[in-house]
């Protein structure tokens, strides 16, 4: 009957959770060994070594490295995300993705280059590879 029962890795632990709630703010860089919820506003590079997500209402103005990452809020900065990133419908990014895998809902909006690859160490990105908010790229 064991095996029946889902086993949670330890990004999805729920005991190594961290949240800011909606309200809060903080003014400079944060680092975390878990995963981390924000629904407030946090002004600074945030490094996550778990599983980031942004509520509807959170907003990231700085840099974000997470292992995984769900967006539903906004963020003006560049993303560098080892494994997944999703972006909801009311996700709202400024700045440069670079992640392995990617989910884009309809109604998510970016302003910036996008880099998918699968290796982890991540390669800077050739300037001409820029794009305004609204314009299609191929």
């Amino acid at each position: 009957m064991l095996k029946d029962r889902k086993i949670k890795s330890p990004i999805d632990a729920p005991e190594k959770l961290n949240r800011l709630v909606s309200g809060t703010s903080i003014n400079g860089d944060v680092q975390t060994e878990s995963n981390f919820r924000l629904d407030g506003k946090i002004t600074g590079n945030l490094h996550c070594n778990g599983k980031f997500v942004l509520g509807e209402k959170g907003v990231l103005i700085g840099n974000l490295k997470a292992v995984e990452s769900e967006i539903e809020g906004e963020i003006q900065g560049d993303l560098s995300i080892e494994n997944l990133l999703v972006l909801k419908a009311s996700s709202k990014i400024i700045g440069t993705i670079q992640t392995n895998r990617i989910v884009i809902e309809d109604g998510a909006q970016i302003g910036g280059a996008l880099e998918t690859q699968k290796s982890k160490e991540f390669k800077p990105l050739s300037n001409n590879l820029t794009a305004e908010t609204g314009d299609i790229v191929y």
